[in-house]
């Protein structure tokens, strides 16, 4: 209830998103409620699903795009989630960073939340059909309603036969980021776009070298 947070009802929304998702929105309003308290600055960076640095690929082995990469390497992604409408809100790792040094430094970002992605994004269907070329895979050519895989993902044997859960399908979405914060902050701040396509591909071949599938 964000005109009055005290009044949530906190059991719906871990019944509704999971432990990991409700979590971390209930730690985000009792941190920013101890920081006003307190009577300290802050600011809020939500980043998008990550991918690696726009130079190298690097990117943390429990990152999500990791996981993606290491299913389709494994066999295990053999239909898309969703729709081609559906996309995953990306941002590289060295916007996120950019975006962090210069929140740091800037007036105008104190008591902000702010949500950093990479201002055009591509669909999860691109997506995965990049990583997969970039490994030299046949990508996946059909789609699995999400409704459907929640459902499935309820047993556990599967879920976990599919190296999968139903919080990660909560990332997933049609509509439109709120980007508006950053992209008036990111005016005076000039960080550049990245080339998700360039970015992925980097990260796919760090993966497929540095991390143990």
């Amino acid at each position: 209830c964000l005109e009055n947070i005290e009044s949530t009802n906190w059991r719906q929304v871990y019944q509704k998103l999971g432990a990991y998702e409700a979590s971390k929105i209930e730690a985000h309003f009792e941190w920013v409620k101890c920081a006003q308290q307190l009577n300290i600055d802050w600011t809020v960076i939500h980043p998008a699903t990550v991918v690696g640095d726009e130079n190298s690929g690097e990117i943390a082995e429990n990152q999500p795009i990791a996981h993606l990469i290491t299913q389709l390497k494994q066999g295990k992604m053999t239909a898309i989630p969703a729709t081609p409408q559906h996309y995953l809100p990306l941002v590289s790792v060295t916007m996120l960073v950019n975006a962090i040094c210069k929140a740091s430094q800037d007036q105008l970002a104190i008591h902000q939340a702010i949500l950093i992605a990479n201002p055009t994004q591509i669909s999860l269907q691109a997506l995965i059909h990049n990583a997969a070329h970039r490994l030299n895979l046949k990508a996946p050519q059909y789609f699995v309603s999400l409704s459907i895989l929640k459902v499935i993902l309820k047993w556990k044997w599967l879920a976990q036969k599919l190296d999968l859960s139903a919080e990660m399908l909560n990332f997933i979405r049609t509509e439109q980021l709120n980007m508006d914060q950053f992209l008036t902050l990111n005016q005076k701040w000039q960080i550049p776009e990245t080339n998700l396509k360039q970015s992925i591909a980097l990260t796919v071949e760090w993966v497929d070298q540095n991390h143990q599938i």
